[in-house]
């Protein structure tokens, strides 16, 4: 069991994901740069410039004094699990969290295969779904995301489709995605009310034995299953390939994906930095530090 706790952030981010939004990666890149400056000659924090087109933002070193710096609270100034009791406040395998505009906060959990919203204050709104292959229904919930509007969209990895719910948690629509040499992995809303969809694509493989990473394209995908444009492919999650399976590696990279508007935002774990794309494959931007291989 899991006591889900929000701590006093300076501002908004989800509260318990294995993937950074656009913000934590920006911030990474930052603190980074900060660390990396020590001891140098002091140079302009920030420097951009023109590449083909594409605009290369290079971070070299803090933009903050030390007063400015970020902190966080000891004390959380929510404990969902401490303000009830019962099954929906006892959380299992939390896939993640987000806070919502209005300040509620939605729990993917999928250990029970449920989306949960809470008040800002704690008490439950909602609580959606259960175990099953029926509407409404999840074998393996992933995630939960803001929608257009003040809706939601759940993915089940499993079941490879998308949950579209309405603000009080009744699902409205659901879409089963076929993904053609790979299954669907993550699942990202646009504004437009598209879909950014990584695909592991494993036919990609040529030679699947020793410690490969496993491409990842990403696809526009409609809200009706349609698949679109590849945006970008993703350098994807690292794993050793054997004879019969394969087996996670200690501290294995792993592709970061993250949508801001409609900018498509990746990292792969090489070098410290990230790139932006538009939904139609334009690379519009490289952030990084430089000389800082991961």
């Amino acid at each position: 069991m899991t006591a889900l706790v929000a701590p006093a952030l300076p501002l908004s981010v989800p509260l318990a994901s294995t993937r950074f939004s656009s913000a934590s990666i920006i911030a990474l890149t930052v603190v980074a740069a900060g660390a990396s400056a020590c001891g140098r000659a002091s140079i302009e924090p920030t420097t951009v410039r023109d590449s083909a087109g594409v605009a290369i933002v290079e971070s070299h070193e803090h933009a903050w004094e030390a007063s400015a710096a970020w902190s966080v609270d000891p004390v959380p100034i929510l404990d969902l699990a401490a303000t009830a009791s019962g099954s929906t406040n006892d959380f299992f395998r939390v896939s993640n969290a987000i806070r919502r505009a209005d300040g509620s906060i939605v729990v993917a959990s999928r250990g029970s295969s449920t989306v949960s919203a809470y008040a800002p204050t704690g008490e439950l709104l909602f609580s959606h779904g259960r175990a099953g292959d029926g509407p409404g229904e999840y074998r393996r919930l992933t995630s939960v995301a803001p929608y257009r509007g003040d809706s939601l969209v759940a993915f089940d990895y499993w079941q490879q489709r998308l949950t579209i719910l309405d603000a009080d948690g009744t699902h409205t629509r659901v879409t089963t995605m076929e993904v053609p040499g790979g299954r669907a992995y993550t699942l990202h809303p646009v504004t437009d009310g598209r879909f950014v969809l990584r695909v592991n694509a494993f036919d990609q493989l040529r030679d699947p034995i020793g410690r490969k990473r496993i491409p990842q394209p990403l696809l526009v995908i409609h809200a009706d299953g349609t698949v679109g444009d590849t945006v970008a492919v993703a350098a994807g999650f690292e794993t050793f390939f054997f004879d019969g399976g394969d087996a996670a590696i200690p501290f294995g990279r792993e592709s970061f994906i993250g949508t801001r508007g409609d900018t498509v935002i990746v990292g792969d774990a090489d070098h410290l930095g990230f790139r932006e794309y538009t939904l139609d494959g334009q690379l519009q931007r490289i952030v990084r530090v430089p000389d800082f291989p991961l």
